[in-house]
């Protein structure tokens, strides 16, 4: 159990319209909307599940895991993990063998599917006796584990890929801390690992000799490939300065950034710092902080997000608080995410960043209880990086109450007393009711992820049984403001205003790409012409048919070298500017697999008069791109 300054931060284990006077205004639509809501652990109903995790397929939507700590038979805690093959939907429990004992008894679990979807599923354990994270590959998707490879124990691991087309593509990276922070990667699908690298010197900074110690609050590679590792610390790491005897604990966000694979980091970078009251207060809105990346294509690429509980001591009240920096640490802006104002507590945050660079949050919040100790699971949306939030909104009605008799599952352990006369050590042991003491929160973590039609899925603890149970919730944005986010999406794509998507099409502009190749022009027969593929860079497929629309054709600048009369000459719609189109049907299939390319195809254009008298200038031509 990691404890920094008395606070635990891992387990070990639109606008109104004009009415007549007196008239009522109607209500807002609501920026987000539930989709669906249910029980995954209907299977382990007397045991109380914490500590959730969520994965996405990046090439199915509809397949997840999702997984969490919960106590085991025999007064031990543990882990049970689920798949789903249909959207959630169904759950099914995970198969573990006996033999693979590691992979039940242990906690902080993670979950993650690779862009080649393979599920994976990891815990810090104990492997031979000794303490050790174990990592495990599933050859069905989640239904059942292989024996899992055991690397070196870290406290609260994190995983990362690298899905970028550098050298370095296809790493995952596994970190976590235990003391030091500790750091290693795989370059064979999570099969084996690298022997654990200990980062606890800030080599790369003024002061090579500066102690790194710390909790890693997530691990991130951004869309150029540089591996940031967030992590929160005492302000002064090496303790020179004594802690203040306050009410309040005081924690100091820190960056990590390595563009080399972790072969070597830069200077520590300095970021916002967190607030925690002390006492059960604390210990109920507190969670491990959690950060993420935008992998979009739109204005904000490459942002990193920190979301944490935060006491705000202007207000005296606890908050939800949103960090965004667009240079890898080095600077940093925060936003207020949840907007109550009854002064009761939220916690436990995560976040995550849809296809169309939607930041969406969700966390615990108690302002529908006056005493201030069962939750709802509330959520918020950002469409402008995380600057602002859109009024909260409740997906979840029924109070989830840690204190309550379902929840108190007992564990005992064996111990000596080593403390009261450290020379004459006693035999005892320990016993507590886990849930109600060390998880008040509900868990250190919650899972949430976006998939490609901008859905937020969410894995999260949900007391409505009276038992802590692993729940799964889906909620979307408001189709009119994500009809606008797109657009704007897309403005700052091609600069320049965009029409609207067609009818049943998705807008893949900032998600796929084009290779072309074989440009000719013929003067005789007044012909330009050009070799199109789609390309998809992605991790995921992509359903045809594939339109691309000419989105700009010629600018003041951009004016086909002088050519006179330009215009398209083949597009499949007739049109001969702005708007001409060309399809691809993608059959058979009709998907584009990831990294996959469409077949060729030739972009003829027309012109009139021969060579220009005065050539100059360029074909630039800009397009959106349309799939289904």
């Amino acid at each position: 159990m990691t404890r920094l300054t008395g606070v635990v931060l891992a387990c070990a284990a639109l606008g109104p319209v004009a009415r007549p006077m007196g008239a009522q205004q109607p209500a807002a639509a609501p920026p987000l909307r539930l989709l669906r809501s249910h029980q995954i652990s209907t299977g382990h109903p007397g045991s109380p599940h914490i500590e959730s995790a969520l994965a996405l397929d990046p090439r199915d939507p509809k397949h997840m895991i999702a997984a969490a700590m919960a106590g085991r038979p025999g007064g031990k805690l543990g882990a049970y993990v689920y798949a789903t093959f249909d959207g959630g939907v169904h759950w099914v429990a995970s198969v573990i063998r006996p033999q693979d004992s590691s992979l039940v008894i242990g906690g902080d679990p993670i979950v993650h599917i690779t862009r080649d979807g393979v599920a994976l599923f990891g815990l810090g354990s104990r492997v031979d006796g000794k303490p050790a994270t174990v990592i495990s590959r599933s050859p069905d998707g989640g239904r059942s584990w292989a024996s899992p490879v055991a690397v070196g124990y870290r406290d609260r691991p994190y995983m990362a890929f690298d899905t970028t087309d550098n050298s370095l593509r296809g790493t995952i990276y596994l970190g976590g801390q235990f003391g030091p922070l500790v750091l290693s990667h795989s370059t064979d699908g999570a099969r084996s690992f690298s022997f654990p690298q200990l980062i606890s010197r800030d080599l790369g900074g003024s002061d090579p000799l500066m102690p790194i110690r710390g909790v890693l609050t997530d691990l991130i590679v951004t869309p150029a490939g540089v591996l940031v590792m967030p992590f929160i610390s005492n302000p002064d790491m090496r303790d020179s300065v004594p802690r203040a005897q306050d009410s309040v604990s005081v924690l100091q966000f820190r960056t990590l950034v390595s563009d080399d694979g972790g072969q070597s980091f830069l200077g520590m970078r300095e970021g916002p710092q967190m607030h925690s009251v002390k006492g059960f207060r604390g210990q109920q809105t507190v969670g491990a902080p959690r950060a993420t990346v935008d992998q979009t294509r739109g204005a904000h690429r490459g942002r990193i997000f920190l979301v944490w509980s935060d006491w705000d001591a202007g207000r005296n009240v606890n908050v939800i608080r949103l960090g965004w920096s667009d240079d890898l640490g080095k600077s940093w802006k925060t936003s207020v995410v949840n907007d109550d104002s009854s002064g009761r507590d939220p916690g436990n945050p995560a976040v995550a960043v849809s296809r169309d660079g939607v930041v969406g949050v969700i966390w615990n919040d108690r302002r529908d209880d006056p005493n201030n100790q069962c939750w709802r699971l509330y959520a918020a949306v950002s469409t402008d990086g995380g600057a602002t939030f859109k009024p909260n909104v409740k997906l979840s009605d029924a109070p989830t109450c840690t204190n309550a008799p379902g929840n108190w599952v007992l564990s005992a352990w064996y111990q000596y007393d080593y403390w009261s006369v450290p020379d004459q050590p006693r035999p005892g042991f320990g016993l507590t009711a886990m849930v109600p003491t060390r998880f008040p929160n509900g868990g250190d973590t919650q899972g949430l992820a976006a998939d490609a039609a901008g859905v937020f899925h969410a894995a999260w603890i949900n007391g409505a049984t009276g038992s802590l149970q692993l729940w799964y919730t889906a909620f979307a944005v408001d189709s009119g403001l994500l009809a606008t986010v797109r657009t704007e999406n897309a403005q700052h794509a091609t600069g320049t205003a965009t029409a609207a998507v067609p009818a049943g099409a998705v807008d893949l502009t900032q998600e796929l790409t084009f290779e072309v190749s074989a440009p000719t022009i013929d003067f005789a027969h007044g012909t330009l012409e050009v070799v199109m593929r789609v390309v998809n860079p992605t991790a995921r497929v992509v359903k045809g048919p594939i339109e691309v629309r000419v989105d700009r054709l010629l600018s003041e600048s951009d004016n086909a070298m002088g050519l006179a009369n330009f215009k398209v000459a083949n597009a499949d719609n007739g049109q001969d500017g702005i708007g001409a189109s060309w399809t691809w049907s993608l059959a058979p299939g009709g998907t584009l697999a990831p990294k996959g390319k469409t077949p060729p195809r030739v972009l003829r254009f027309r012109f009139t008069g021969g060579i220009p008298r005065e050539p100059q200038g360029y074909f630039q031509p800009a397009f959106r791109i349309f799939g289904h």
